[in-house]
C-alpha cells in the first residue's frame, strides 16, 4: 500500500485503458517515453525554453483550436481584449498544457513518496477541515486549472481518502496503462469516466472522496448553464447525481509556485448537500460552473483555455430556459 493510500477500498481496482493497441500506438508510446527521458535530465531553464518552442509550434499548427481558445479567453476575461493580449494568453495556455504533460510524466522523480507534504502548501477553509476530521465522504470539483494531476498526488496525504479520481483515458492503450500507473503511484485510484457514476455512492458512504473535472463540454444528454456569461453544454447526469448523493461538494485548485514541482492546494469553498438538493440539473450546473469560474479567475494563466468550451451551444439562452433564483444566489450568500 502506498503511503497516504488505504487497504480498504469501497470499489475494487479496475484498469482504465484506451482501446487502440496497434503498432502505431506502441511506437507513439515509445517515442513519448524516449522524449520524456531526455526532458527529465534537462535543467529547468532548458525545459522551460523547450516548452515555449513547443507551444509556439502548436499554436501555429492547431489553428482551429487556437481560434476557439481566443474566443474562450475573450469571453471570460474580455470583452474586447487586444489581439496581442489574446495571443499572449493563448500561447501561455499551450505552454502550460505542455508543462502539465511533462510534470505528470516525471513527478515521481522529483517528489519522493515519503516527502509529498514538503512539496505542497495546503490551504483549507474551516468546512473542509471539518470534513477531514469527521471522515465524511465528499465530492471534489476542480476546473482544469493549475496542475490538476498534482491534486491527485496530495489529497490522500491530507485526509481525503480513500481517493478516487474520474478520468477519460487516452485512446492509446500503452499510454493509458502508464498514465494510470503514474496517477495511482501516490495513493489514489482512477475510475473510468464511462460507468464511474455508479461507483460514487458506495465510495461516499465509506467516507471516501471522488475528484471530478467538470469544466469540459457535456456530451450526450446535456443541459445548458452559464459559463463565464455564455451558454455552455454541461453533463446532465452529473447534475442529477450531485443532487441525489447528499454529500458535501468541495471546490479546489492546485496551482504552481515559483519552485519547480512545488504546488499550492486551495480548498476555499464547501457546499453542503442541502444547497443542491432542491435544484434542477440546470441549477446544479449553474452553481458548479460559478464555483469553477471563481477558481479560474484567481490564476487565469494556468487555465486550459484550449478546450472548445462553447462548441454546439447556442449564443443565447432559449426563451424557455429557466434556473432557480437560489442557484444564482449561492455564491453571493456563502
Amino acid at each position: 500500500m502506498a503511503e497516504g493510500g488505504t487497504d480498504e477500498w469501497p470499489v475494487p481496482w479496475e484498469p482504465v485503458e484506451g482501446n487502440q493497441n496497434g503498432v502505431v500506438e506502441h511506437l507513439s508510446y515509445g517515442a513519448l517515453r524516449a522524449f520524456m527521458a531526455v526532458f527529465s535530465r534537462m535543467p529547468n531553464g532548458a525545459v522551460n525554453a523547450s516548452l515555449a518552442v513547443l507551444a509556439r509550434v502548436a499554436k501555429s499548427l492547431a489553428r482551429e483550436r487556437t481560434r476557439a481558445a481566443k474566443e474562450f479567453v475573450d469571453q471570460a476575461l474580455g470583452p474586447g481584449l487586444p489581439e496581442a493580449e489574446l495571443d499572449r494568453r493563448v500561447l501561455q495556455a499551450y505552454r502550460h498544457f505542455f508543462r502539465i504533460i511533462y510534470e505528470t510524466e516525471v513527478v515521481h522523480l522529483h517528489v519522493p513518496l515519503d516527502r509529498v507534504r514538503d512539496h505542497f502548501e495546503v490551504e483549507m477553509c474551516d468546512e473542509a477541515r471539518e470534513l477531514v476530521d469527521s471522515g465524511t465522504g465528499c465530492v471534489l470539483i476542480s476546473p482544469h486549472v493549475g496542475n490538476w494531476e498534482a491534486a491527485v498526488v496530495i489529497m490522500p496525504h491530507i485526509g481525503f481518502g480513500p481517493l478516487y479520481a474520474v478520468a477519460r483515458p487516452p485512446r492509446n492503450k500503452p499510454m493509458s496503462v502508464a498514465a494510470q500507473r503514474q496517477r495511482e503511484r501516490f495513493g489514489g485510484r482512477i475510475l473510468h469516466r464511462n460507468g464511474a457514476m455508479k461507483s460514487l455512492p458506495p465510495i461516499l458512504r465509506a467516507g471516501g472522496s471522488v475528484g471530478l473535472l467538470l469544466d469540459q463540454r457535456g456530451r450526450g444528454r446535456s443541459v445548458l448553464a452559464p459559463y463565464f456569461g455564455r451558454p455552455a453544454l454541461c453533463d446532465r447526469s452529473v447534475g442529477v447525481l450531485l443532487r441525489r448523493l447528499s454529500a458535501p461538494v468541495c471546490f479546489l485548485s492546485c496551482t504552481m509556485t515559483d519552485r519547480p514541482f512545488h504546488y499550492r492546494l486551495n480548498i476555499q469553498r464547501v457546499l453542503q448537500p442541502e444547497t443542491l438538493a432542491s435544484l434542477s440539473p440546470n441549477g446544479v450546473a449553474t452553481v458548479v460552473n460559478r464555483g469553477m469560474e471563481e477558481l479560474v479567475l484567481q490564476t487565469p494563466d494556468e487555465y486550459f483555455w484550449l478546450h472548445d468550451r462553447y462548441r454546439k451551444a447556442p449564443l443565447e439562452f432559449p426563451e424557455d430556459w429557466t434556473v432557480e433564483p437560489e442557484a444564482l444566489d449561492v455564491f453571493r450568500t456563502t
